[in-house]
């Protein structure tokens, strides 16, 4: 199967082009805000109870294992500044018949994330405004009420997003700087209020379940999880400033800035746990009341007396699946883009309006979003194989980079991975270990 030579980024003559509007921390930000969503509430208290302390090495050791899978990213996001380069650099390397398998696994894991997302804010909102869900056969689902909410919700997204990218931008940059703000600021909050060193060795020792536990907690714990996201800069590479220098930055500094706000949270929860609770050891660690649906974060800062942490969190609960919504909104319509692009379905997904947007990708995502939201039987199951699906995007990256070296050795690279021809082996591994698990 042949290569897509060079001009991938161009349009057709006469054709409108999409704006270059994001600087460097606006495309950064749309990595970061999908690194931290919602799930950092839970992170530290799921790794804990598989790993004990040892969860420390957990984030640590996944975090690298992730940070591979971003470099490789990085180096074909600077190659290929191109709109949706998941499911594009396939394409680049394979030809249309993987290019299409692993374009659609991109499509489906972004386009499905925004209403679910939704749906997890507005679980969280339903303490607050009643009605808005319901439980049917043991799960959550959506009420009348709840889906005319979720309804608004989506075309406010839409509505921000047809505006233009740098509205995009500047609006994941305002959620993102919560996101950001809340999670540090609960770090420093308990490790000046509540440090308990001996936790690190309490119930059973700083590793109760040894290096089991360990790796465990990487891929049942939610480690890995938690880390991934980075690529949505990748998917909105092309309407940087300066893309082949800001795509390969946005994608490492989003994942270093993951990883050390993730192992910060995971040491001050850990230090933060009342020394009794550990007394039957950290597999009974547990929380009750609201400390239970909103994290055991927000449960550390009740038990403090720290009341108006406790609100910024169950607020953040609400707002961070929001921002990410917002923001799946926009990635997931380039990856609409980039398969009409790639000639999998008609050319109307890549037609930009006069703002730069591919607006029927938008409206795409929008009514895809309003299918998702519907209680059909079996969608948790559907929600694992979108899992799934999403990180089998991420290991088509390292054969792409692989073959891309070989196939087109001299072309521009302004960022290279060192030692790429034995790491990209190794992050196809590391991708196919996640869906193992």
């Amino acid at each position: 199967m042949g290569v897509i030579q060079t001009g991938v980024n161009a349009a057709p003559i006469g054709e409108r082009k999409m704006r270059r509007d994001i600087g460097l921390v606006g495309l950064m930000f749309v990595s970061v805000g999908s690194i931290i969503g919602s799930g950092w509430l839970f992170g530290a208290l799921n790794a804990s109870l598989v790993a004990g302390p040892a969860a420390l090495l957990s984030w640590i050791i996944g975090g690298a294992a992730v940070i591979l899978l971003a470099l490789i990213h990085a180096e074909l996001g600077g190659m290929y500044p191109v709109a949706g380069g998941s499911a594009r650099f396939p394409h680049y390397a394979f030809g249309s018949m993987i290019g299409f398998a692993a374009g659609w696994f991109a499509f489906l894991g972004a386009v499905t994330t925004s209403p679910i997302e939704v749906e997890a804010a507005l679980q969280y909102a339903t303490n607050y405004i009643s009605g808005l869900t319901t439980i049917s056969a043991g799960l959550p689902v959506l009420t009348g009420l709840g889906y005319a909410v979720a309804t608004v919700l989506m075309l406010i997204f839409a509505a921000i997003n047809i505006m233009g990218v740098k509205w995009l931008s500047e609006t994941n940059k305002v959620a993102v700087y919560w996101k950001i703000a809340i999670p540090f600021l609960t770090v420093v909050v308990l490790i000046v209020r509540a440090f308990h060193s001996g936790n690190f060795s309490a119930g059973g020792g700083f590793m109760p379940f040894g290096w089991k536990g360990v790796f465990s907690a990487i891929a049942t714990g939610g480690v890995v999880f938690a880390y991934l996201g980075f690529e949505q800069a990748i998917q909105l590479g092309a309407e940087s400033q300066n893309p082949r220098r800001n795509i390969p930055l946005a994608v490492i500094g989003s994942m270093i800035l993951g990883v050390v706000l993730y192992i910060a949270l995971q040491i001050a929860f850990t230090a933060a746990l009342d020394p009794h609770s550990l007394s039957k050891g950290w597999s009974s660690v547990a929380f009750a009341g609201k400390g239970k649906l909103f994290g055991p974060f927000a449960g550390l800062a009740t038990g403090l007396g720290l009341g108006w942490l406790a609100v910024l969190l169950y607020t953040d609960a609400i707002i961070s699946p929001g921002g990410t919504g917002l923001l799946y909104v926009g990635t997931s319509s380039r990856l609409t883009f980039a398969l009409s692009r790639n000639r999998y379905i008609p050319a109307l997904g890549a037609r930009l309006s006069v703002r730069g947007v591919p607006v029927y990708a938008i409206a795409f995502s929008f009514l895809v979003g309003m299918f998702v939201f519907l209680p059909f039987p079996g969608w948790q199951q559907l929600v694992g194989f979108i899992s799934s699906a999403t990180v089998m995007a991420y290991a088509m990256a390292p054969l792409a980079m692989g073959a891309l070296r070989l196939q087109e050795p001299d072309r521009e690279r302004p960022f290279r991975l060192p030692g790429g021809t034995f790491l990209a082996p190794v992050g196809f591994v590391i991708a196919n270990e996640i869906i193992l698990f």
